[in-house]
């Protein structure tokens, strides 16, 4: 799952890939294979996107980009949300999958903190390691920011605000003091190596989400609150003489990400300039994938841009209200802790990927997986 660049063969054929066909392989040949589906609005969305592909598409790249879509729907999602329904209970889930996936995201921030301070203060390249594709290593303020195994900075930060949340609840019911405070500094430090704007603004809300839900809203004994208090002290004063600075460089760094004449700003605004393009039949149902390549203009940062001029107004709404059903099936869950850190995950994958376009990840998928089987597990009486 982490393995999304590093020690692959190239950017699309990856370790997480290969894993893949694994289940496909096991999926195929078990006798049970039906999951309950609410609404299949993303089976819809896939039609459309199809029937764009065959009708709008005539860019180099849509056959290449519908497979990118189209895998990621089926394999990613289907046939592993239908391995875990069918292969572990409940408790196996929140315990051995949660515990796998805290493990898998504390290694990665391990290698994410040691890379950044070998290529920033011990010149140290890691560049040793296989990788399908590279992203540059582009200095930000001086710094280098880290990737850890995965093509790049932006993209791993994306991997945290996902797993980030479900490892915090694992550490808070598995791991005692010191061991938990060393466990939620990696994270966080992982994070910071990004150097990512929309990481450290999520990262903010939700320290202010956690606190909030923990100290004010849930039935907390007083205990545990002031062992709260306890850790986030112990935390932030860890982090304040590692790292003196930080607060003032965090603000810094937003502001410098956010500023309209930041480089990074001014490529991702001036990408929706594509949709003056847009005309006829394709206000409907867009350009099929890999829309940027029958226009032949830029490719679309944003998924939700990139939606748009793939399958149009109807793709668009198909998409959100397949994103609202995922929201309303963690509202319905009844392990408030584990809906707390679902529901962050899932507020913060849906910002970040309004500037970023990797749906061909598995993190997403497995997100929304862990959602739909963890709600029908509880809910559903027929299981």
């Amino acid at each position: 799952m982490i393995f999304t660049n590093a020690f692959a063969l190239n950017s699309v054929l990856t370790p997480a890939f290969a894993i893949s066909f694994l289940l496909i392989f096991h999926f195929i040949f078990q006798k049970k294979r039906k999951v309950y589906e609410g609404p299949p609005y993303l089976l819809f969305f896939w039609l459309l996107l199809t029937f764009s592909f065959i009708v709008m598409s005539n860019g180099e790249k849509s056959l290449n980009h519908w497979f990118l879509w189209t895998f990621p729907f089926f394999s990613y999602y289907y046939v592993f949300k239908n391995e875990l329904f069918q292969l572990f209970t409940l408790s196996e889930i929140k315990d051995t999958i949660f515990k796998y996936i805290t493990y898998a995201t504390l290694f990665a921030c391990s290698f994410s903190v040691i890379e950044f301070c070998c290529k920033n203060f011990l010149d140290i390249n890691l560049d040793f390691i296989p990788r399908g594709a590279v992203e540059d290593y582009n200095p930000f303020d001086g710094f280098f920011r880290a990737r850890s195994f995965v093509e790049e900075s932006g993209h791993f930060s994306f991997f945290v605000e996902i797993f980030g949340p479900l490892s915090v609840f694992w550490i808070n019911k598995n791991l005692k003091f010191p061991l938990k405070l060393l466990a939620l500094a990696i994270i966080l430090l992982g994070l910071m190596a990004t150097m990512s704007g929309v990481g450290f603004v999520l990262l903010g809300i939700y320290i202010f989400m956690f606190f909030d839900f923990y100290l004010f809203r849930k039935k907390t004994s007083t205990r545990v609150k002031v062992k709260l208090i306890f850790y986030a002290t112990g935390l932030f004063s860890l982090l304040i003489v590692l790292y003196p600075d930080f607060f003032s460089n965090i603000r810094d760094l937003i502001a410098i990400k956010m500023v309209s004449d930041n480089v990074s700003y001014i490529e991702r605004v001036g990408r929706f300039a594509a949709i003056d393009k847009i005309s006829g039949l394709a206000y409907l149902v867009g350009y099929g994938p890999a829309a940027f390549s029958t226009l032949n203009v830029d490719s679309f940062i944003s998924l939700y841009l990139g939606i748009l001029m793939n399958t149009g107004i109807i793709g668009i709404t198909l998409f959100t209200l397949f994103c609202l059903s995922k929201y309303r099936s963690i509202k319905k869950i009844k392990d408030v802790d584990c809906r707390f850190a679902l529901k962050c995950s899932f507020l913060f994958t849906i910002v970040h990927l309004a500037f970023i376009d990797i749906i061909y990840v598995p993190w997403f998928w497995v997100l929304l997986s862990l959602i739909d089987v963890i709600y029908k597990k509880e809910n559903l009486k027929f299981i």
